[in-house]
């Protein structure tokens, strides 16, 4: 509500401009070599966040830090806007760097444990 708006609207931001372009990756290596909390969240343009959508992810990382957490995301339908839930369950990557969604076939899905790492 508003007491929340209020709250964020005074957190410090921090505002990175770079001269020349160099990409997503870089913007947000930076970002998180300035940053000064205890994590570091990044939220791309097209994300919206729901009620409680942070505590769990909180919760495994303070379960170890070296855990690296991300959300399911869920999809929302561009003709009719109904949500849909969950759409990466565990993110791999191909040696050409395309996203390769196959290794959610090859193991048993458990939204809440964590995975072991594919590699």
């Amino acid at each position: 509500g508003e007491e929340l708006e209020r709250h964020v609207r005074s957190l410090p931001k921090v505002i990175l401009k770079r001269i020349e372009r160099s990409g997503l990756m870089v913007a947000r290596t930076e970002g998180a070599l300035m940053a000064k909390g205890d994590t570091v969240t990044f939220l791309d343009s097209h994300i919206e966040c729901n009620v409680g959508w942070a505590e769990p992810l909180l919760a495994r990382i303070k379960e170890s830090p070296k855990h690296v957490v991300m959300p399911i995301i869920d999809s929302i339908d561009p003709d009719s806007f109904t949500m849909h839930g969950g759409g990466v369950k565990l993110l791999a990557f191909t040696w050409t760097l395309g996203q390769d969604h196959s290794i959610n076939s090859k193991r048993p899905y458990d939204p809440v444990n964590p995975m072991p790492s594919p590699i």
